[in-house]
């Protein structure tokens, strides 16, 4: 038997990386944030070198995906990752090179909107838009309950 993983959205090509595909994994509320996890698909034959694509800047953000925004966002321009108390983002770091016919699972967390919308559109640079990803809110077991 095989389980095949219901993805929140279908895979989209970048739009000027060839054989680069994203596909987003899921949008989980969290009790302080939004959870986003993806996965990046290199298709082709060689490596692919990612280490300054999602990255908000050049500089301490390289090899990380910082630049990942989520809509509706608190400012206009969508919401970008939170940062530790060192100023790093939370989220996936290290992001170098994705071998030929393999792929990349990254992360991000992000600020909860003041009020949690029902679906989200993901912005991945240089990727179109990946729209209407609904928001998962775990639900949480109710123990001692009087029944």
């Amino acid at each position: 038997m095989v389980l095949l993983a219901a993805w929140a959205a279908p895979p989209v090509a970048s739009r000027d990386v060839d054989n680069l595909e994203a596909e987003v994994i899921a949008v989980t509320a969290r009790e302080q944030s939004l959870h986003l996890e993806f996965r990046v698909i290199n298709e082709g034959d060689d490596p692919i070198d990612v280490s300054s694509l999602f990255a908000a800047n050049r500089g301490a953000d390289r090899a990380s995906v910082s630049g990942v925004r989520l809509f509706p966002g608190v400012r206009r321009g969508g919401a970008l990752p939170l940062r530790l108390p060192d100023g790093t983002c939370s989220c996936s770091r290290g992001v170098t090179e994705i071998l030929p016919r393999w792929h990349l699972d990254l992360e991000a967390d992000f600020p909860l909107p003041p009020s949690l919308p029902r679906a989200v559109t993901v912005v991945i640079p240089h990727f179109p838009p990946i729209r209407r990803i609904a928001i998962e809110v775990p639900r949480m077991a109710v123990w001692g309950r009087p029944r």
